[in-house]
């Protein structure tokens, strides 16, 4: 008979011994199934060790998305921070209406053209004729390109006001802790001539030699005497606005020097047609004289 005989025997004899008589067909076909299992151990292997290194990316892969993750958390939480106070901002500059500056640069029948022009740095005809990149990107990257824009507009804004600012006579112009205010700006009785005229101007009482200071930047264009405001002063802070200081005991400053807030230009005193020591300060609007205690900033009333 073709037949294979087959022994099995346990180790260390603890078992009974079998027999098994198999065809040899039989023998041929587990033979073969166990050198395919051998022969397959490496390529198992090789497949275990390729799953272990796409495990460890997938795993690095997460960490780096984790990431991500809070990187975009943070710019998302800072990106509500800029925009409130880009809120603020515009609430300041009296642009809350606008949801850009672009909308601004654009105009509109409630925006003056001198804001135009000064919010972009350009003229308003000119901007108008620009128009918005159909491809401008939308989302997160195109509301940090809008806050970008804004920002630096913004920015000019406060260059320019702080500029503005520094031209605005915005403190009281004589070196007194408690100043007295003897005769206010508007309708008065003429001292002289018990005349009821227009005060263009505040009277303020100081002893003579207190220092006069210039309220803001500002250059120095009239200097003289008159027979009316004595010895006086006149400086220019803008195109439009001029303060005038009159009764000077002495002036300090020359035509055409240049003070900045809080430089002494002269002393109170008592010259010209004056009852006492005192100094006499005018604000003039486009030549035309307003209150000045609404510039003044230091002192209430």
């Amino acid at each position: 008979m073709n037949r294979s005989h087959v022994l099995w025997i346990p180790r260390h004899g603890s078992g009974k011994v079998r027999s098994f008589l198999l065809q040899p067909g039989y023998l041929r076909v587990l033979l073969a199934v166990v050198l395919l299992s051998l022969a397959s151990i490496p390529v198992l292997e090789s497949g275990v060790l390729s799953l272990a290194e796409k495990i460890a990316q997938l795993e690095e892969a997460r960490g780096e998305l984790q990431e991500e993750i809070t990187r975009l958390e943070y710019v998302k939480r800072e990106l509500a921070r800029i925009t409130e106070k880009e809120q603020r901002l515009k609430d300041y500059f009296g642009m809350a209406r606008f949801r850009s500056l672009e909308q601004v640069a654009g105009g509109g029948p409630e925006q003056p053209e001198a804001l135009l022009e000064k919010a972009t740095g350009a003229s308003a005809g000119g901007i108008r004729g620009k128009e918005r990149d159909a491809s401008a990107p939308a989302g997160l990257p195109g509301r940090l390109e809008t806050l970008a824009g804004n920002f630096e507009a913004f920015g000019d804004l406060m260059i320019r006001q702080a500029a503005a600012w520094e031209e605005t006579p915005s403190i009281l112009p004589v070196d007194l802790e408690d100043p007295v205010i003897s005769s206010p700006f508007g309708w008065r009785k003429n001292p002289f001539t018990n005349k009821r005229e227009f005060h263009a101007g505040i009277d303020i009482i100081g002893r003579t030699g207190t220092g006069v200071v210039a309220p803001a930047a500002g250059a120095v264009i009239t200097r003289g005497y008159d027979r009316w405001l004595g010895n006086y002063v006149v400086l220019q802070h803008s195109d439009d606005l001029k303060t005038l200081y009159g009764h000077l005991h002495e002036v300090s400053v020359d035509r055409g020097d240049r003070v900045g807030r809080g430089d002494v230009i002269g002393r109170v005193g008592n010259t010209g047609l004056s009852t006492s020591s005192h100094l006499h300060y005018s604000v003039l609007e486009r030549n035309r004289a307003v209150n000045p205690m609404q510039y003044i900033l230091d002192v209430s009333g």
